[in-house]
């Protein structure tokens, strides 16, 4: 009759400790993308309305004669001081101004702040030729005159996962002549819910080291 209650109180232990693995597993993992969207929401939003703003500090009917004469003036350099100002208050990765093409870019100018390397700041005139998302994301866009309104990740950049918005920037006869993109990396947050699936497989692992110690005991 012990032996019966021993076999029925492992039996009951067991599937205890794996109900509340898999409650764990459910709850983790729920929480994590739930997570996911909830900050990447936040930070679609601070990127676009950082990209909105300084849209609307950038003159549509001076922007493009930079890419035609190749030489910067006062009035760029101010521009230039602006949005650095605006890159490091607001912990923008990179903050830019670009003339969009059918099937590439231009860069007219790029934010640069003291943290950045500059081997990963473009030059005015440099061209970026489009890849798949720039068609899908950026090119209807632009075709529609208006800011991102959709939330675009890059999941592989030489900074980790980054999301990427952008506005226009209009000339006085209302035409697209510009756009202002504005790029936050995501790394903090992929670092905290790294540091969260961690915690979660460390307590699993301790259910079970428990459950196999309680067994061992009976």
């Amino acid at each position: 009759m012990k032996n019966r209650f021993q076999t029925i109180g492992s039996k009951l232990t067991v599937l205890f400790c794996l109900f509340s693995l898999i409650q764990c597993v459910v709850i983790g993992v729920f929480s994590y993308y739930a997570s996911w969207d909830e900050y990447t929401d936040f930070y679609y939003s601070k990127a676009r309305e950082t990209a909105v703003m300084a849209a609307t500090l950038v003159d549509g009917d001076r922007i493009g004669e930079y890419l035609r004469t190749g030489e910067t003036d006062a009035y760029y350099e101010e521009l230039s001081t602006i949005f650095a100002n605006m890159k490091r208050e607001y912990s923008i990765q990179y903050l830019y101004i670009y003339q969009p093409g059918s099937d590439s870019l231009v860069y007219i100018l790029d934010a640069q702040i003291e943290t950045d390397d500059p081997a990963n700041i473009a030059e005015l005139g440099e061209v970026y030729q489009y890849k798949i998302t720039e068609y899908q994301y950026l090119v209807p866009d632009v075709q529609a005159g208006r800011p991102s309104n959709q939330k675009h990740i890059v999941y592989v950049t030489s900074y980790g996962p980054m999301i990427m918005s952008w506005a226009p920037v209009f000339n006085r006869e209302g035409e697209v002549v510009a756009m202002v993109e504005a790029d936050l990396s995501l790394e903090l947050v992929t670092t905290m819910l790294r540091s969260y699936i961690t915690n979660i497989i460390l307590i699993s692992s301790a259910i079970i080291f428990a459950a196999v110690v309680i067994l061992a005991l009976i």
